[in-house]
């Protein structure tokens, strides 16, 4: 059974997901034309592995499925990608699906998975009548998405979008100016 998805937003910072089972990672993309995605050792501060570069790699969202061992990312196209997690050497990327709603495509700049209910959650900055600006569950074989909490404040920008298993909550940060 869904839960409903209004009571577990919070408004907090933003966290990246890590990769494998080794402490003190951060997987950090980038949208650059190039495309780029890497593992940062926190505890030294520098970029310790690439995961891959490219086209399949231009990362405008970014999520982890950690029981599963399974990223996903969002690609400057609206491609969701996938690969499942490697303690060494490039990720093996796969095309999943087109992001679409109401049979159009449409853009995702935030990406959490939900791992008590196993769903992968994406927000939406910008919207139309038919896929407005809000919540969606993006559907982890297809790409399309399903909206679950429309936005009514769309002066907001939730950049930052995380899960956090312990306390079963989202976490958000609005960096509109």
């Amino acid at each position: 059974m869904k839960r409903p998805f209004v009571r577990h937003i919070v408004l907090a910072a933003g966290l990246a997901a890590s990769i494998g089972s080794a402490a003190a990672q951060l997987v950090v993309g980038n949208d650059s034309t190039s495309g780029q995605l890497f593992v940062v050792d926190v505890t030294l501060g520098i970029n310790t592995r690439s995961l891959g570069s490219g086209t399949d790699f231009q990362v405008g969202a970014l999520a982890a499925d950690n029981a599963g061992q399974m990223l996903y990312w969002i690609d400057s196209s609206n491609r969701l990608m996938k690969a499942p997690f490697v303690t060494s050497g490039a990720l093996a990327p796969v095309f999943v699906g087109t992001t679409t709603a109401a049979s159009a495509t449409i853009s995702i700049s935030g990406l959490a998975f939900d791992a008590a209910s196993g769903q992968l959650i994406g927000y939406r900055n910008t919207g139309t009548a038919s896929a407005p600006e809000g919540f969606y569950e993006i559907n982890t074989q297809t790409g399309i998405c399903t909206l679950i909490l429309q936005l009514t404040d769309t002066t907001v920008d939730y950049g930052g979008f995380e899960y956090e298993a312990t306390t079963d909550a989202f976490y958000a940060l609005n960096d509109t100016a």
